[in-house]
């Protein structure tokens, strides 16, 4: 069963082994990475999941701050 979304701030992404972490000190593997590609750290970012099991990555907030204004 997948777990809720989780969003958070991006301290790690390693494309080359699929390891993501959060600021929060969560963190996800996904097999296969691709939905790592162009995640950098310091983006706020949407994972949805299975447990420790990456599923995928989204923009939260439709990519739009509280404001309204684009990232």
């Amino acid at each position: 069963m997948a777990g809720g979304p989780v969003i958070g701030r991006v301290t790690s992404a390693n494309w080359s082994t699929g390891a993501l972490t959060l600021q929060s000190g969560e963190s996800f593997q996904f097999e296969p990475a691709s939905p790592l590609y162009g995640v950098v750290s310091g983006q706020m970012i949407g994972v949805s999941h299975d447990g420790q099991n990456g599923i995928a990555t989204f923009a939260p907030y439709g990519g739009r701050t509280s404001n309204g204004r684009p990232r």
